[in-house]
């Protein structure tokens, strides 16, 4: 079995010295419009409300700590 992923990578590549998610919020994007979401923030584009996904409170935790969460 092949581990994939930041995880892996750190426990096996002391070299990884960093993480940075793709975006904080959904947002528009060339190739796909407002269809694919890829934000931390989901935003209602009508209300222009933003909701944590549970990506943000994992990419916090991991922030906070300077651990990996499960």
């Amino acid at each position: 079995m092949t581990r994939t992923g930041p995880r892996s990578t750190i426990v096996s590549t002391p070299a990884l010295r960093g993480y940075f998610a793709w975006s904080l919020l959904d947002n528009f994007e060339w190739a796909e419009g407002y269809d694919k979401r890829f934000g931390l923030v989901r935003v209602d584009f009508d209300s222009q409300r933003r909701t944590a996904k549970a990506s943000a409170r994992w990419y916090a935790d991991l922030a906070r700590t300077g651990e990996l969460p499960p």
